[in-house]
C-alpha cells in the first residue's frame, strides 16, 4: 500500500506577539514551526471512485492533498466583477450542463446563479467554484452532463407544493462518469 511521508516545516518569526503567545501558553521558544504526516494510502487496495480524506481541525488533512494533487488544490479561477457566475464558465459548455453541474454540486438556486461570485455566500462560493472546476476539466476527464430532472420544473414544485421529493440537496442530478476518481477533504465524518 502506498504511503506519503509528509514533513513540512515553516519559519517563526520571533515578534512580540509570538514571544507573550509562547509565554502564556508555556509553549517553548523555537525558530521553526513543523509537523509531520504519514498516510497509507489504499488507491491500489479496490477500484474506487470517490475518495474522502478526513481527520479534525489541524490533522493534515490539506497538507497530504496539497501533496498528491498540488494542480487541484490551488486552482482559484477568476469570476466576473459584475456579471453572473453562470456567464464565468467556459463558452463551450451549455447552458444545460452548467444548471447540471451547480445543481450536481448542492447549488441549485437559479437566482443566485444571476448574482455576481463576490456576492455569494461563502457556501454558495464553494459550490460555484466546485461546479467550474468540474466544468473546466477536460473532456476525457469529464464529459458533458446530462440532466435527469428538469430544474425548473424541481423549482417550480418545492415553491408550488412546498416539497422536494426528499432527493438529496442539488435539485436536478446530473450523470458524469464514474470512471473518473474524484476525492475531497472534510473536517467531518461520514457515518
Amino acid at each position: 500500500m502506498p504511503t506519503v511521508d509528509l514533513y513540512l516545516q515553516t519559519p517563526v518569526v520571533r515578534t512580540p506577539r509570538v514571544l507573550q503567545l509562547e509565554g502564556i501558553f508555556d509553549l517553548p521558544p523555537s525558530r521553526v514551526s513543523h509537523g509531520r504526516w504519514v498516510a497509507r494510502l489504499p488507491f491500489e487496495e479496490k477500484a474506487w471512485h470517490i475518495g474522502l480524506i478526513v481527520g479534525p481541525s489541524g490533522s493534515g488533512k490539506s497538507s497530504i492533498a496539497r501533496q498528491l494533487w498540488p494542480a487541484q488544490m490551488a486552482y482559484e479561477p477568476a469570476w466576473p466583477e459584475d456579471r453572473a457566475i453562470i456567464d464565468a464558465f467556459p463558452e463551450q459548455r451549455s447552458i444545460k450542463q452548467i444548471v447540471a453541474l451547480l445543481c450536481s454540486v448542492g447549488f441549485s438556486s437559479p437566482p443566485a446563479w444571476l448574482r455576481p461570485y463576490r456576492v455569494l455566500s461563502t457556501g454558495q462560493q464553494f459550490r460555484a467554484k466546485l461546479a467550474r472546476l468540474l466544468a473546466e476539466a477536460s473532456p476525457s476527464q469529464l464529459p458533458p452532463c446530462n440532466l435527469s430532472v428538469n430544474p425548473a420544473d424541481r423549482l417550480r414544485r418545492v415553491l408550488v407544493h412546498g416539497r422536494s421529493d426528499r432527493r438529496p440537496p442539488g435539485g436536478a442530478r446530473a450523470r458524469q462518469d464514474r470512471s473518473v476518481p474524484w476525492s475531497a477533504v472534510s473536517g467531518h465524518h461520514l457515518s
